[in-house]
């Protein structure tokens, strides 16, 4: 669903967003792309092929590497086991893929370079996409801590606005109000936010140098953070 959200939140036309502006020169190529998409249907009948195929196991199109999501996740799973990364695991009619010995050192040298990246790269401008920070927010967020009624934090990035749901069993983003009053209104700027979770910065420093505002009672404040766990990659020192 967040994928489906996203795709149609681009700003304009989503085919030359894909194509690039070069799509405007030829009409012919661009109605035959959103004709072949789906792009020029109503947003619900988008919804509904985009659901039946994803239940199909069909994952979509990577339009960047003209293939099928499904065929490129094949050959990743299919070169990483080749190379004793992971094994395959068949139980009761189901596969799941788990780590070798060799995938568990691989991962500690992921780790470290995600690390190092955190603390001498700069964010890219993708990195800090309103839904990009908000959806990777709600993957850090341990809902195990969260008050047992859950909480619904509206976040307003500049001017986008979304809601969190903090709830069991994990969290969710919405793109519309979901309907139940909100507990918390966080405002600042999507880049903050990611820099609060790589521990660039902290939310209180945050806070206190005007770049992020939260609204609601303090004990619920202080709750809410407590949930939001730093990046995998966060900077530790």
């Amino acid at each position: 669903m967040f994928t489906f959200i996203l795709l149609r939140a681009i700003p304009g036309n989503v085919a030359v967003a894909i194509l690039g502006p070069a799509a405007y020169r030829n009409p012919a190529a661009l109605a035959k792309f959103n004709a072949q998409y789906g792009f020029n249907e109503p947003w619900f009948r988008q919804y509904l092929l985009w659901l039946g195929h994803l239940l199909q196991g069909n994952l979509g199109f990577s339009w960047t590497l003209d293939q099928p999501v499904s065929s490129l996740l094949a050959q990743r799973l299919a070169l990483l086991e080749q190379y004793e990364v992971i094994v395959r695991e068949a139980a009761r009619g189901r596969v799941r893929y788990a780590l070798t010995e060799r995938g568990q050192e691989l991962r500690a040298v992921v780790q470290v370079l995600g690390e190092w990246g955190a603390r001498w790269l700069e964010l890219e401008p993708h990195h800090s996409d309103p839904a990009y920070v908000l959806f990777a927010t709600s993957r850090l967020v341990d809902v195990e801590r969260a008050p047992a009624h859950g909480l619904v934090v509206r976040f307003e990035l500049g001017d986008r606005h979304y809601w969190l749901l903090v709830r069991r069993p994990r969290a969710e983003v919405c793109t519309s109000y979901p309907g139940r009053p909100e507990d918390l209104v966080v405002r600042t700027r999507s880049e903050v936010l990611a820099r609060c979770h790589l521990r660039h910065t902290t939310f209180a420093q945050a806070e206190r140098a005007g770049q992020l505002e939260i609204d609601g009672p303090r004990p619920t404040v202080r709750a809410f953070l407590a949930c939001i766990r730093p990046s995998p990659f966060a900077v530790t020192a």
